[in-house]
């Protein structure tokens, strides 16, 4: 068997006769059992968030706080703590915060006192943040476990990462029926038996997991070292002879790489190029979900059971549409259809597509439940624009981004996520709301609109520009398998050993 392999194989050149849907399994027990956590750590954070939608102000706080934690975690799991350490880390430190707050909620000292009151806050806000630097390092540290598989497996990963968030529903839909007291313990018990949970799996199943820290060299410091080197230096320094058969000449970048002089492998410099080419388009990717709402009365998926619908999207794009850029560009594409089909009903005066309003116009609240059709209709473009800015983009990243730079990135990633509502309300919504007279011809709910229309297409276009000029990487990683195949054979007779 040849030692040089793809870390990831795909698994196309396989011919199997099996279902869309077979993309969604995972053979690997090191991956399932971090999935796992994954999953749970998903279902808490959003039942945190629902038990605080009441209060907007926290919630603005805590998007906020989480934008940064994710940068700061991702950047810190890269190189300074290996991301396993940095999961323990955090959830030991959840379950020391959350047991006095559920016994201070339990006891209803919460409003009795200010100084109990304000510790509360303090630590509510400690547990958003720690609960976000644990979910951030869980998915790198995740594909980490996926070494030798098939990049089957990688989007199973990604899309499963995705279904933590879409179970949450299920817990605080009851919950909201509640007394605000009862919901912070649903809150603070879930948090309790999660936790729980994952210790208890990583002590019985810690000997499946690959811990071994990923990279020791800080990435910012690598990107800025590349970039002053390419900026000093426009010729080769020592130019091995090999390279003068080279087709292209190189370019700045290239002279950092050891073979014309420079003092970086080429392993890294080829990382830099990477991310600076990933860097823009993950910023579309961040961003671009703000762009899009839907503006409509009674928006709930569940009066007609189509929850469903944002799974059910995934495995048929992904067998009709093998490319993840242009799944990606028809989510962008959707988004300006959708826009321009607002501008239209304004100019038109007619806002009712559905009873699709915007708090811009006037609307009647009493109007009765729009039709059943029409909740389909929303539900199918949600999930079609969910499925392309939120499982698309990130299986991209994380299958383009190098394995030094992975936590970074993909913290990024999610700190753009955290702040979209941030951004459509600051930038785009509050000046129309703030500064713009009701009066004026065709309404500002028009011109709201008409931003929204081009914005998208800027970004539409700008996509498209970047898409093309993208060039994928493709690792050829040197694996040597008698050596993984010894390791896991010495392993497991270690642990035979300990059992006798």
């Amino acid at each position: 068997m040849s030692e040089s392999v793809p870390l990831l194989v795909h698994s196309s050149s396989v011919k199997r006769r099996c279902s869309p849907c077979h993309f969604l399994l995972i053979h690997s027990r090191e991956a399932v059992l971090v999935l796992f956590w994954d999953l749970i750590i998903g279902i808490a954070q959003y039942v945190g968030l629902s038990v605080m939608s009441d209060d907007l102000a926290h919630v603005r706080k805590i998007e906020l706080g989480l934008a940064f934690t994710f940068i700061v975690a991702g950047y810190l799991g890269d190189f300074l703590i290996s991301r396993h350490k940095l999961i323990l880390a955090g959830l030991y430190s959840l379950f020391l915060l959350v047991i006095p707050m559920l016994l201070v909620v339990s006891l209803q000292l919460v409003p009795s006192n200010d100084i109990i009151l304000l510790i509360y806050i303090i630590f509510s806000y400690a547990v958003f943040v720690i609960v976000g630097a644990v979910r951030v390092n869980v998915l790198p540290f995740n594909i980490d476990q996926l070494i030798g598989s098939s990049s089957d497996e990688l989007t199973a990963i990604i899309h499963w990462h995705n279904a933590g968030p879409l179970l949450g529903p299920f817990i605080i839909t009851n919950a909201n029926l509640l007394a605000t007291e009862y919901r912070r313990i649903v809150w603070l018990g879930s948090i309790i038996v999660f936790v729980t949970a994952i210790l208890v799996s990583h002590s019985l199943f810690n000997h499946y997991l690959n811990t071994t820290p990923v990279n020791t060299v800080n990435p910012v410091k690598l990107i800025v070292r590349v970039l002053c080197y390419a900026r000093k230096h426009k010729y080769p320094e020592n130019r091995s002879a090999l390279t003068y058969w080279e087709e292209e000449a190189p370019s700045r970048l290239d002279l950092g790489k050891d073979k014309y002089g420079g003092p970086f492998t080429e392993e890294e410099v080829e990382d830099v190029k990477t991310v600076l080419r990933l860097l823009p388009m993950v910023i579309i990717f961040g961003l671009s979900g703000s762009l899009y709402n839907l503006y409509s009365i009674s928006m709930d998926a569940t009066a007609y059971g189509c929850n469903d619908l944002n799974t059910g999207m995934q495995s048929y794009f992904r067998k009709y549409i093998p490319s993840m850029l242009k799944r990606i560009g028809i989510g962008l594409t959707l988004i300006f259809i959708v826009n321009v089909l607002y501008v239209i009903l304004a100019i038109l005066g007619n806002y009712h597509f559905g009873e699709t309003f915007h708090c811009l116009t006037i609307f009647d609240k009493k109007l009765s439940a729009r039709p059943q059709s029409w909740q389909y209709f929303d539900e199918i473009i949600g999930a079609i624009v969910w499925y392309s800015n939120d499982v698309v983009s990130v299986e991209f990243i994380l299958a383009q981004c190098p394995k030094s730079m992975r936590g970074t990135v993909i913290a990024l990633w999610f700190s753009l996520f955290r702040l979209r509502s941030q951004f459509q309300f600051m930038l785009i919504f509050w000046p129309f709301l703030q500064y713009m007279s009701p009066d004026i011809p065709l309404g500002r709910g028009f011109y709201f609109f008409l931003t929204l229309s081009v914005l998208s297409l800027l970004v539409l276009v700008l996509f498209i520009y970047l898409a093309k000029r993208y060039k994928l990487r493709v690792r050829e990683v040197e694996i040597n398998i008698h050596q993984i195949a010894e390791n896991y054979t010495i392993r497991y007779i270690e642990q035979d050993e300990e059992h006798r």
